[in-house]
C-alpha cells in the first residue's frame, strides 16, 4: 500500500529535473596541469576523484520523487538550442519517452527529448537540436576509455541521435584577443556531416564561453539515425584525449514533413570506464592495452606500433585520428616492409577473445586503412571458426594501385558467426621496403554495414551503398520491346534533393547521398511494367547467406496505397526464355506490395546458393503515383538470419494474378484436360475480358489482375486448384473475394486429400452477403481459413457454384503457421459478411435488409454486365520473362 501511495504522489508531484547549467559546473579556479584547464566545480571534481574512477549515472528515481540527473547539463539557452527533460517509464505516455527504462522497468527513469518539442513550442533564434551534456571529465590515460549508454529511438519525426565529445584546451593570454575576433562568425549552419556539425557545435560553445578563457574543440564520436522501434539498444564509443572533455547527447529532426507526429530519442545507464570497449582500438600504446595480439606461430614476422612513418616513400605521417583534427597525441598498428622482409611474409594480428553473434545480431567491424607506396601487397580480414580449421576471408584488398598520396581511408565489413569467432588482420609484404600497410581505430559497431571500399568485398557487386555508382548492378525492363524511349525503370539518383528523400546513412564530409530507386512516377511507363536490378552471380556454397538492404515504399498521398510491389529474386544463372519455367524459374525470397511506411526500414531475407544464382530486385508498377521505390545499402554476408519485417514472407503458391495463374490450375471437373475447360470456368480477366466493372484488389487496376468464373443461366460448378502443399505443416489461407451472383451462388474452400476424396473447410453463401436492396454485386471481402498440418500431400480446391452470375478471387496467399499461432476463419461459416457497393460503407444508412426478389437480383445482376467494356486490344504485359 505504501508503494502504491509513493507512485501516486509521484505522478502527482512528478516535475522535470533541471540539473547543473554549463556556468555552475564551471565555477572554481583555472588551473593548468598539462592536459588543459581545470573549469570543475567543486562538486563536479569530487565525483572525479583520481581521474581514473569508473562512473555511471543510471537517471534512478529518488525519494523526492524527481529523477536523479546525475549532475548534466539541462540548461542550454545559452546555446540556442532545445533542452533534454527526464522521466520514468510509467509516466511515459504522459510525458514522454519509452514505456520502460534501459533496464526494462516502469519504476526506472531515464533521459529523453520529445520530439514534438521543437514544433510544439518553437523559439526564435533556436537551433532544432536537442542537447544534454554530461559533467566535465578529467583526460584519459594511454588506455582510453569506454563510454556506454543504452538508447532508445522511435518515432516518424526523429532525424538522429549523436553523441559529440567537447575538449577543453588551454588558451595563452595572448590567445584571447584572437579568439575573440572571430566570435562575428555564424554559429550554426543546418548541416548533418560529421565534420560540419562539429564545426558548428565548436563554434556556437566558444561563443558562449565569452570571456576567452577557454577554447573548444567538437568531435562527432558516435551516431545512430535507425530507429530502434522502441526497443533499448546498446551503444558505446572508446576515445581518448589528452584534455578536459564533457559529452554532449544530440538529438534532431527531421527537416520536414512529419513535424506533427511524435516521437523522441532516449538514454539511459551511461558509464564510463577505463581501457577502449571490447575489440575497439586506437593503438596508442602497445598492443597489450587493447584486446589485439600478434600470433605466435602461424605468421613470419609481427605488427609493430608507431607515431609515424620514418620512410618517406610508405607508411603514413601520423595516425587517424590526428589526420583528421590535428594534434600530438596517437598511434598506429603497421607491417614495416623493411629488410629483412622478402616479398610474400606476412604477418597476423587477432583479436585476443573471440566473438558470438546471434543470428539477427551481426557486428560491423570499422577501421582505418593506409596502403601508401610503390610495392603494397595485401591486407585482408579473416574470420577464423575453430581455431584454424575454418578460415574465411570476409575482406582483402591485393595489392591495389599505389596512393600518391598519404591518405587515411574508411573500410568496414559485416562479423556475423553462431560460433566462438576469432578476427584476423593479415599483411602480407609486395616488395622489400616500398609497402607498409597501417591500420588504426578499430572498432565493432552493432548492426550489418556495407563492405568498404566495394573492391575489398568477396561477393563483387552485391553489397552496394550506391553512393559512387551501381556497383555493377544492371537495370532491365521487361517486356523487353518496350519502347527505345521509355527510360530504364532503376536508375541511381541523389536523395535529399527536390522530390526524393534523404538516403539511409549519414555521410562523411564531401560524400553525396544516393540510393537505386525504381519509377512509379514516369508516363512513359504502364501499369505492370516490370524493372530488374540485376546483380551479379553469387559462388555456390552449402552455407547460408544473409542478404541485408534498406528499403523505403510510400506514397505521397496516403489515401493513394496503390504503389507496386518491390520483390528480392534468386535468378538461375544462364536461364533465358523457356528455361524460366519450373525449378529453373526465379525463386522469390522477399516481397512487399504498396504503402509500407515513409521511413527507411531494415529488411533481411537468408537463402543457400547451391546452384548458380544472380541476385535481383525486381520491382512492378502499379498506377502512376507520386511516391518512391527504393533501395539502399545492400549487404551480404555468411549466416543464418530471419525474415525481416515479417510480412514479407512469400510462399510458393501467392498469387495476385496479375499476369498468370501462379501454378494454380482452372479445371472443369467433369474432365482434367485444359481442353475441355469452359468459357464459364475459372479464368484470368484482362482488357477484353472481364467481370463487370471490377477493379483488381491488389493494384486498383481497370480490369485485370484477377481471376474469376461467370455463367448465364447456366448451372456450372468449376474448380480452381492451389499447387500441392507440403506435409505437416500448418498454413492460414487467406484470399480476397467479391461476387455478382443470384442468390443460389457460393464459394467453397476445399481441401483435396492424397486419397482423392476432398472435405470442406469454408463455404459462404452469396443470399447471406449484405448488400443494399436491389444489388446483386459485392465488393472486395477478407476470409481466410485454417489449413491443418497433415502427413501426406493434398492441395485447395477453391470451387464456384452459380446458374447465374460468378465470384472473383485475387490475392491468394498462404502464410505458415507456428505452434500457438491462431487463424480464425473469416467470414465465420453461416455468419454474413459486410460488403458494400462502390466501397461507399454509408450507402446502406436508413436502409432495411429484405429478402431478395429473384427478378430483382435478375435485373440488377443485367445492369452490372452492362458495364463490362471491351477495350481496344493492346500488348499484354504476362510475356516470358527474358534475362539478358
Amino acid at each position: 500500500m505504501e508503494g502504491g501511495l509513493f507512485w501516486i504522489a509521484a505522478l502527482l508531484c512528478y516535475q522535470t529535473s533541471q540539473g547543473l547549467s554549463l556556468e555552475q559546473l564551471m565555477a572554481g579556479n583555472v588551473e593548468d596541469n598539462g592536459f588543459g584547464v581545470s573549469l570543475v566545480g567543486e562538486e563536479a571534481s569530487s565525483r572525479q576523484a583520481g581521474g581514473s574512477a569508473d562512473t555511471a549515472c543510471m537517471f534512478n528515481l529518488q525519494d523526492t520523487g524527481l529523477v536523479d540527473s546525475c549532475n548534466y547539463t539541462v540548461d542550454v539557452t545559452q546555446y540556442k538550442v532545445y533542452p533534454w527533460a527526464f522521466n520514468v517509464g510509467i509516466n511515459s505516455f504522459w510525458l514522454g519517452g519509452p514505456p520502460v527504462d534501459g533496464d526494462g522497468t516502469i519504476s526506472g527513469g531515464f533521459a529523453f527529448m520529445d520530439m514534438s518539442a521543437f514544433f510544439d513550442r518553437q523559439k526564435d533564434g533556436y537551433q532544432k537540436r536537442g542537447w544534454l551534456l554530461t559533467d566535465i571529465q578529467v583526460p584519459t590515460t594511454v588506455r582510453g576509455r569506454c563510454l556506454a549508454f543504452g538508447y532508445s529511438i522511435q518515432g516518424l519525426n526523429v532525424e538522429a541521435l549523436r553523441l559529440i565529445r567537447v575538449d577543453i584546451m588551454t588558451v595563452m593570454p595572448d590567445q584571447v584577443a584572437e579568439i575573440s575576433q572571430e566570435k562575428h562568425k555564424t554559429s550554426w549552419e543546418f548541416i548533418n556531416t560529421s565534420d560540419d556539425i562539429a564545426a558548428a557545435v565548436t563554434t556556437v560553445m566558444d561563443e558562449a564561453f565569452g570571456d576567452g578563457s577557454a577554447k573548444l574543440e567538437a568531435t562527432v564520436i558516435w551516431s545512430q539515425e535507425d530507429g530502434t522501434g522502441g526497443e533499448w539498444k546498446a551503444g558505446q564509443s572508446s576515445y581518448s584525449s589528452s584534455k578536459q572533455h564533457l559529452f554532449i547527447f544530440e538529438a534532431t529532426p527531421v527537416k520536414s514533413g512529419q513535424e506533427s507526429y511524435r516521437g523522441y530519442v532516449a538514454i539511459d545507464n551511461i558509464k564510463i570506464t577505463e581501457g577502449a570497449c571490447g575489440a575497439d582500438c586506437n593503438f596508442d600504446a602497445v598492443f597489450t592495452t587493447c584486446n589485439w595480439e600478434n600470433e605466435p606461430t602461424t605468421d613470419d614476422f609481427d605488427w609493430s606500433v608507431a607515431r609515424g612513418s620514418l620512410k618517406s616513400f610508405t607508411g603514413p605521417t601520423r595516425d587517424q585520428s590526428t589526420s583528421a583534427i590535428p594534434g600530438r597525441a596517437g598511434g598506429y598498428a603497421y607491417i614495416d616492409s623493411a629488410y629483412p622482409r622478402r616479398p610474400g611474409d606476412k604477418a597476423r594480428l587477432r583479436l585476443a577473445e573471440t566473438i558470438t553473434t546471434e543470428p539477427d545480431s551481426p557486428q560491423c567491424l570499422v577501421f582505418y586503412v593506409n596502403m601508401y607506396g610503390s610495392g603494397i601487397g595485401s591486407l585482408s580480414v579473416i574470420q577464423d571458426v575453430g581455431n584454424g580449421t575454418n578460415m574465411i576471408t570476409l575482406w582483402e584488398m591485393i595489392r591495389p594501385a599505389s596512393s600518391p598520396r598519404d591518405l587515411w581511408h574508411k573500410a568496414q565489413v559485416t562479423i556475423a558467426s553462431e560460433q566462438p569467432a576469432s578476427i584476423i588482420f593479415e599483411a602480407t609484404i609486395g616488395e622489400t621496403d616500398r609497402g607498409d600497410i597501417a591500420i588504426d581505430t578499430v572498432s565493432l559497431e552493432a548492426g550489418p554495414c556495407v563492405i568498404m571500399p566495394h573492391v575489398a568485398a568477396r561477393y563483387r557487386s552485391v553489397g552496394c551503398s550506391f553512393n559512387s555508382d551501381l556497383c555493377g548492378y544492371l537495370s532491365q525492363n521487361v517486356p523487353l520491346d518496350q519502347s527505345a524511349q521509355a527510360p530504364a525503370l532503376w536508375s541511381r539518383v541523389r536523395g535529399g534533393g527536390g522530390r526524393y528523400p534523404s538516403g539511409h546513412k549519414a555521410l562523411a564530409a564531401g560524400e553525396e547521398d544516393w540510393y537505386a530507386l525504381f519509377d512509379v512516377r514516369n508516363y512513359q511507363h504502364r501499369p505492370l511494367d516490370r524493372g530488374y536490378l540485376l546483380g551479379p552471380q553469387i559462388p555456390l556454397a552449402n552455407d547460408p547467406l544473409c542478404l541485408g538492404f534498406w528499403f523505403y515504399m510510400s506514397t505521397d498521398v496516403a489515401s493513394v496505397p496503390y504503389l507496386g510491389t518491390l520483390r528480392v529474386l534468386l535468378i538461375p544463372r544462364n536461364a533465358t526464355g523457356d528455361q524460366i519455367t519450373g525449378a529453373s524459374a526465379p525463386k522469390v525470397l522477399w516481397a512487399l506490395t504498396n504503402q509500407q511506411e515513409a521511413a527507411w526500414t531494415y529488411a533481411q531475407v537468408s537463402f543457400i546458393p547451391n546452384v548458380p544464382y544472380l541476385l535481383a530486385f525486381e520491382g512492378l508498377r502499379a498506377n502512376n503515383v507520386l511516391g518512391i521505390i527504393a533501395v539502399d545499402d545492400v549487404t551480404i554476408f555468411p549466416s543464418k538470419c530471419s525474415l525481416q519485417p515479417s510480412q514479407a514472407m512469400v510462399d510458393p503458391r501467392d498469387c495476385s494474378f496479375e499476369f498468370n495463374f501462379c501454378n494454380w490450375k482452372s479445371i472443369n471437373p467433369g474432365s482434367a484436360l485444359a481442353s475441355d475447360l469452359r468459357p464459364q470456368d475459372w479464368k484470368l480477366a484482362d482488357r477484353n475480358h472481364n467481370f463487370g466493372s471490377f477493379r483488381d484488389h491488389t493494384f486498383n487496376l481497370d480490369n485485370s489482375g484477377y481471376v474469376y468464373f461467370d455463367t448465364i443461366n447456366i448451372q456450372t460448378k468449376t474448380w480452381l486448384i492451389s499447387p500441392t502443399i507440403t506435409t505437416n505443416q500448418s498454413f492460414c489461407f487467406q484470399f480476397w473475394f467479391a461476387a455478382a451472383a443470384s442468390q443460389t451462388s457460393n464459394l467453397e474452400v476445399k481441401r483435396q486429400y492424397n486419397n482423392g476424396t476432398m472435405g470442406e473447410l469454408w463455404r459462404i453463401e452469396f443470399a447471406d452477403l449484405e448488400l443494399p436492396t436491389g444489388s446483386a454485386v459485392s465488393n472486395w471481402l477478407p476470409a481466410q481459413v485454417m489449413l491443418p498440418g497433415l502427413e501426406s500431400q493434398s492441395a485447395i480446391v477453391l470451387e464456384g457454384n452459380s446458374n447465374n452470375g460468378g465470384f472473383a478471387l485475387d490475392d491468394v496467399r498462404l502464410t505458415p503457421l507456428a505452434d500457438g499461432d491462431s487463424c480464425p476463419t473469416r467470414p465465420a461459416n453461416g455468419q454474413s459478411a459486410a460488403g458494400f457497393k462502390g466501397f461507399d460503407i454509408f450507402s446502406f444508412v436508413g436502409e432495411q435488409r429484405s429478402s431478395r426478389n429473384s427478378n430483382d437480383n435478375s435485373n440488377a445482376l443485367n445492369r452490372f454486365r452492362s458495364e463490362q467494356r471491351t477495350l481496344p486490344e493492346e500488348k499484354s504485359n504476362g510475356d516470358e520473362i527474358v534475362f539478358q
